[in-house]
């Protein structure tokens, strides 16, 4: 990267030096709004972004260098992205919320390290966005110190298993082997929010994930140990992370870095190859389609914002030839990137920006801060469904009958990247007559004409307990993986038409598309009659977005608006009470509404919510 002159980066910029610079980088430099002066101030990132461009153009470079890519194309183009009032992505798609939180976080600690620089000791910046980059409430915000648990060893063979037990102690045995009494009904059905964190607090106290391999006790170091390496991780404070809960978007909120990387690559990393076909998918349905990219290696570079969608097991195969034309690096399903092969890549990849994202990181995230130190957006399941975003779950608890082995005998089979319980071994347990028939009992006991999923274990197990709940009189149906497009498509189908009660489903769903399809059935139907009344009259169903600008239009015809939602409801976060107040009539809502916490407490007497007039 070629370095500005100390007298250039002393004086403002003339108009056409940042005209060549934008189309050089295909960034703006000044915002709408902003202040030359301030916009481009000695020192900023911004400022340097522009004289390193500028020197790279008079040093006769047709694109900005690889260099130039990955220190300044993600901070420029986030910066570009949350200038917007509605940040979008290219298919004009609108970021909600969280989504935006975790752009906004990145953006912080991005600017702090530009800022200030790297530590001596080459540590992480101390960067952690606050609550209300977050939006996460008080209460939910970590206490103290991060502990950081080693990381058990994996062969050398990266195609080989290793297959290690739980810890069997009689405690832990007692623990899944106790059934209650006599519980009443309350107390068999729990708030998820109430489950999550009961799960969380047995898993910091047992911390299972440190009890793998019995050697680490006596060959391991120690925590202080532990700590004390740290500075030897030079990249650290490149490596980022967020935590959005499943069904909250986060392929999305990837989508969003793409959209702001314009001239940096962006490699994106999954578990299972299935999650290519997906995420290329998105691209495609998105707006993306032309920067797809094959895989670039040994130093073929392109300064077009190319997009490659790979596994863990292609990065690790390839580490050390990957192209430094990738400015960014999205680690979907962060935790599964914790093994000793595919953690060690990525700490020896100095070049890009590494972001995490993960449903699952407050179970987990001691691990996953050891390899993405800085958390930049907290949206978990709880404050999803505190929000509207999915829908609240309830969890009913069957405990297993005496003699019945439990899942604690389940060996967990280490593999690349991820630990799991061995698939077969589980399906095997699970699938039992006497099991089976007690799921379909306790489907038509509680949820008798409701029509719904069921997951299971494994294919054979899928299809056990579709015929145990046809023994119920329950039209169920199994699918998997392994049923053929064209037939999945037809049984999709017929569940949406109501020809299938239940779904029994191993790994049903390739696309969340297809989920909030059944969803969004399921709220139809048990509101059938109230819908069919009134949706030919201009119901909205789906995701809808109330915008400011149709309130102030509506304001100036002078109209008050009648709105019916099947779905979710968001009211632009611009709106004013006053605006709500002069032109929204009434809303009803089969669904969540959300928005602006002033406007909901103004308006919550113009909602009616479900069948209620």
């Amino acid at each position: 990267m070629v370095e500005p002159t100390t007298v250039a980066a002393m004086a403002l910029p003339g108009d056409a030096d940042i005209a060549r610079a934008e189309a050089f980088t295909r960034e703006p430099f000044v915002h709408p709004g902003e202040e030359l002066a301030s916009a481009l101030a000695a020192g900023t990132p911004r400022r340097r972004a522009l004289d390193q461009a500028l020197a790279e153009l008079d040093a006769g470079l047709k694109v900005p260098s690889p260099g130039w890519r990955r220190e300044f194309s993600l901070l420029l183009g986030l910066e570009r992205v949350l200038s917007e009032e509605e940040p979008k992505l290219a298919d004009g798609t609108t970021l909600s919320a969280h989504q935006v939180d975790a752009l906004s976080g990145t953006l912080t600690a991005l600017l702090a390290e530009a800022s200030n620089g790297l530590g001596a000791n080459g540590g992480a910046v101390d960067v952690l966005a606050g609550a209300a980059i977050l939006g996460v409430e008080e209460e939910d915000a970590p206490d103290g110190p991060v502990e950081v648990l080693e990381e058990p060893e994996l062969d050398e063979d990266e195609d080989e298993e290793e297959e290690v037990s739980l810890d069997e102690d009689d405690d832990d045995e007692e623990e899944f082997d106790r059934a209650p009494a006599e519980e009443d009904d309350d107390e068999e059905e729990e708030d998820v929010t109430a489950e999550l964190e009961a799960e969380l607090d047995r898993a910091e106290a047992e911390t299972p994930l440190a009890d793998w391999d019995e050697e680490e006790d006596s060959e391991g170091p120690e925590d202080d140990q532990q700590l004390a390496e740290q500075p030897e991780d030079p990249n650290a404070a490149k490596r980022f992370w967020f935590e959005h809960a499943t069904g909250a978007g986060k392929t999305v909120a990837a989508l969003g870095f793409v959209e702001a990387s314009r001239t940096g690559g962006v490699l994106i990393l999954t578990h299972r190859r299935n999650l290519v076909d997906q995420f290329h998918g998105e691209l495609r349905d998105r707006g993306y389609r032309d920067r797809i990219c094959g895989a670039l290696l040994d130093g073929h570079d392109a300064a077009n914002g190319p997009v490659t969608v790979e596994t863990y097991q292609w990065f690790v195969r390839n580490a050390g030839r990957i192209s430094d034309s990738y400015a960014i690096v999205i680690c979907d399903e962060a935790h599964t990137a914790l093994g000793e092969k595919t953690s060690a890549a990525i700490r020896a990849w100095a070049g890009p920006i590494f972001v995490g994202m993960t449903a699952t990181g407050a179970l987990i995230a001691r691990h996953v801060t050891d390899l993405f130190p800085t958390q930049t957006s907290r949206f978990d399941l709880a404050q999803a469904a505190r929000r509207g975003v999915i829908s609240p779950l309830r969890c009913i608890r069957i405990p297993p009958g005496p003699g019945v082995r439990t899942i604690a005998k389940v060996p967990l089979r280490r593999g690349e990247v991820d630990t799991e319980f061995d698939q077969e071994m589980l399906a095997e347990l699970l699938d039992q007559t006497p099991f089976n028939m007690a799921i379909a009992d306790l489907y038509k006991t509680r949820f008798n004409g409701v029509p719904g999923v069921v997951y299971a274990a494994g294919v054979k197990h899928a299809y056990n307990v579709a015929a145990a709940f046809r023994e119920f009189g329950i039209n169920a149906m199994g699918v998997s993986g392994e049923t053929p497009k064209r037939e999945l498509a037809r049984v999709l189908a017929d569940y949406e038409s109501g020809k299938i009660d239940v779904l029994v489903a191993e790994g049903l769903f390739a696309s969340r598309t297809d989920l909030i399809r059944a969803g969004i059935k399921e709220v139809l139907d048990s509101n059938s009659q109230p819908v069919q009344r009134v949706v030919t009259g201009g119901a909205r169903v789906g995701y809808q977005l109330l915008l400011r600008s149709e309130l102030e239009e509506a304001r100036r015809n002078g109209l008050r608006l009648s709105l019916f939602v099947v779905g979710v409801l968001r009211i632009q976060g611009s709106v004013t009470p006053e605006l709500a107040e002069a032109t929204i009539e009434r809303i009803r809502i089969f669904g969540a509404l959300r928005g602006p916490a002033e406007v909901l407490r103004l308006i919550e007497r113009r909602v009616a919510r479900g069948v209620e007039e």
